[in-house]
């Protein structure tokens, strides 16, 4: 079963790095995220791919595909 958790980053989220949103906020853990980081895609910002270290903007889409 594919799940699919999509979060508007929040103002007081603008300028921190990804990570701290996805460890941070939506709780999901650091092996958890190693291995989405294999899988093409499955971590986007606006639809683009994105890494640990991008820096979040305020009204940014982040889409996190867990399979």
């Amino acid at each position: 079963m594919i799940r699919i958790i999509e979060t508007t980053i929040f103002p007081s989220e603008e300028g921190k790095p990804l990570r701290d949103i996805i460890k941070g906020r939506l709780k999901i853990s650091t092996s958890l995220y190693a291995s989405l980081k294999q899988i093409q895609n499955s971590v986007t910002l606006n639809g683009e791919e994105a890494h640990a270290d991008k820096t979040v903007s305020e009204n940014d889409i982040l889409r996190i595909k867990l399979e």
